[in-house]
């Protein structure tokens, strides 16, 4: 695939940020954190892409995406109710951020992309995704494609 290509697939998501706020009175408030994300995606897509186009990396742009994207997640799948006690929410994100800060210093480059946060975000939030699709399988008396959680969870 090319990179015009490429970045045609990826503003796809200004659709559904632009859907999203559009319907915005109408969702469950608790998908706020998704619609946000979609729209910080686009914003930071289109920055990357205008970085790109001159010649420069964007580790840096891709990097303040990670972690936001880390922390509404997080606050996604807290506001769904995947966990129990607040305090581990907290943890959570205080343990995102103190990560994402170490690696940061320890590489001390902008145009490096911080690729231990981004595994272990990402590892992260499969067991998350995994555990919040578990609860949704047994407790939704209609058809799961119907489901926005379990929807959200499969993506």
């Amino acid at each position: 695939m090319d990179f015009e290509t490429h970045v045609l697939f990826s503003f796809t998501a200004g659709i559904a940020a632009t859907i999203g706020w559009i319907r915005i009175r109408k969702t469950d408030p608790a998908f706020f954190p998704f619609i946000l994300l979609l729209t910080i995606g686009f914003v930071t897509e289109l920055i990357s892409f205008a970085v790109m186009k001159k010649g420069y990396s964007n580790a840096l742009f891709y990097n303040l995406f990670v972690l936001t994207e880390a922390l509404l997640v997080t606050q996604l799948f807290y506001r769904l109710g995947l966990f129990q006690h607040k305090k581990a929410f907290y943890l959570l994100q205080f343990f995102y951020v103190l990560f994402w800060v170490c690696e940061y210093v320890y590489r001390w480059n902008a145009t490096v992309f911080l690729s231990f946060f981004i595994v272990l975000f990402s590892s992260i939030l499969v067991f998350q995704a995994i555990d919040l699709m578990h609860r949704v399988l047994f407790t939704t008396p209609h058809q799961l494609y119907t489901n926005p959680v379990f929807l959200i969870c499969m993506g």
